[in-house]
């Protein structure tokens, strides 16, 4: 398997090396696996990006590896996903308890 320089050959790769299908990653994102094909044979980019980093805490990889090649494959999936998880979480969170108190 070598690393494609392209998003979709990135995800191709990672996903046959940890073994799974196509309706494995794609039933984990949320996606369809029609959407996920044209992603990794480069038809499409058009992925939300919920959906990309589910797609990396899925596989076990780095966000930035995954999206740009750049960085470790293995180092920091989960742990960027969940900061970003968060992140969006404590914003909706902060939001309604504005909205609670009339600000």
């Amino acid at each position: 398997m070598g690393e494609d320089s392209k998003l979709g050959g990135r995800l191709k790769d990672r996903r046959l090396e940890l073994g799974y299908t196509l309706k494995d990653v794609a039933t984990a994102a949320g996606v369809s696996e029609s959407a996920l094909s044209q992603v990794e044979r480069g038809k499409s980019k058009n992925l939300k990006i919920a959906n990309f980093f589910a797609i990396c805490d899925f596989l076990r990889c780095n966000p930035r590896w995954l999206g740009l090649g750049q960085g470790d494959k293995d180092g920091r999936g989960t742990g960027t996903a969940a900061v970003f998880r968060r992140s969006v979480k404590n914003t909706k969170l902060y939001e309604s308890k504005k909205k609670r108190r009339g600000g």
